[in-house]
């Protein structure tokens, strides 16, 4: 199926380590046309799963791989100490024990070489309590992406950017050498070119459309209401019920004001093609999957439609003898605007 896509970016979510190294990498590596290099980025969690992304040689150069296990952002941060002191219990859930990480690929065109992607790949926490939890993971990935923007903006070289929360250990350096296939950074050359930086955010995020994550992402802000919704089902979290004596107002005006300026679509919305499933199991059914783009940078040339609920339900559920996971590929074609708007 993935072969069959002969896709530019392939971005794949609670990928197994082993499955990873003896079974996509080797065949994606070898398929031609495309040139595939990957980067995995694993859990830090204990857990051998995480993210992977392959990307087109030919298309896009690799300047930068960036691993951000999103707890040690989060831990630490002094936006969040208002949070803590209402959830004491939770610092060390949402900054220790959760292993939920992303990886931000920074590439730059072959063809227009002034042209800067930043990629994000993540699976956000799943727990269908814990939405104010994936809305915070998504706030941590956005101000990366927005660092990492500006300072491309401002000239200054990928791997001179310091990136708070970063995992050293496992995120290549500038020059570290990669078995053949293996996302290998190609140093930090920008040519004294004015950059256009662009950002395409994807993954599992574990989020129904209209939820906080969703509308913060296309919004770039959250109302009270929707705030106010994803803290009171806090209460349930993790597995007991949680007595909360504070008022909404209290509650507003202790948890962080969350705001991005990132400018980002649904790129299914833009051609009106959103689908009614992308994760359809025998309890659950419903859309979790999403790549978002700036339409300001991106056209949205076609979306891969999605199959009828009549063929997913044919085997009750999936993964299915047609459907080898329980997630539908959300697959989209993307040009680059000529001139960012």
């Amino acid at each position: 199926e993935l072969v069959e896509y002969n896709a530019d970016i392939i971005c794949l979510q609670e990928c197994d380590s082993i499955v990873y190294h003896n079974y996509f990498q080797p065949i994606l590596l070898s398929s031609l046309p495309c040139r595939y290099q990957s980067h995995y980025t694993n859990k830090d969690s204990g857990v051998s799963e995480g993210c992977v992304s392959f990307i087109n040689r030919d298309k896009l150069i690799v300047l930068r791989c960036i691993d951000l296990p999103l707890k040690n952002i989060l831990r630490d941060a002094t936006y969040l100490e208002g949070f803590y002191a209402m959830r004491p219990d939770l610092r060390d859930v949402l900054g220790g024990r959760l292993g939920t990480v992303a990886q931000i690929t920074v590439c730059r065109s072959v063809s227009s070489p002034s042209k800067l992607l930043l990629l994000a790949n993540t699976h956000l926490y799943y727990h269908p309590a814990a939405g104010y939890l994936r809305l915070l993971q998504t706030h941590a990935i956005l101000s990366t992406l927005r660092l990492l923007g500006e300072a491309l903006q401002a000239g200054v070289p990928p791997g001179d950017i310091a990136i708070p929360g970063e995992d050293s250990t496992t995120s290549p350096a500038p020059t570290a050498a990669a078995k053949e296939g293996e996302s290998t950074p190609q140093g930090n050359v920008t040519d004294g070119r004015q950059m256009e930086v662009s950002v395409i955010f994807t993954g599992d995020l574990n989020s129904i459309p209209g939820s906080a994550v969703i509308e913060y992402l296309r919004s770039g802000s959250i109302e009270a209401s929707t705030v106010l919704q994803a803290w009171n089902q806090l209460k349930t979290f993790p597995k007991k019920q949680f007595v909360s004596s504070y008022s909404d107002e209290h509650v507003l005006s202790v948890l962080p004001t969350l705001e991005h300026s990132l400018h980002l679509t649904d790129t299914t919305c833009e051609l009106n093609l959103s689908p009614q499933f992308t994760n359809y199991t025998a309890d659950f059914q419903d859309v979790l999957d999403y790549v978002f783009i700036q339409p300001q940078s991106f056209s949205v040339e076609g979306v891969l439609p999605f199959p009828e609920e009549s063929v997913l339900a044919e085997q009750t559920a999936l993964p299915s003898t047609v459907f080898p996971s329980d997630h539908l590929a959300v697959v989209v074609d993307l040009t680059w605007k000529a001139v960012m708007s």
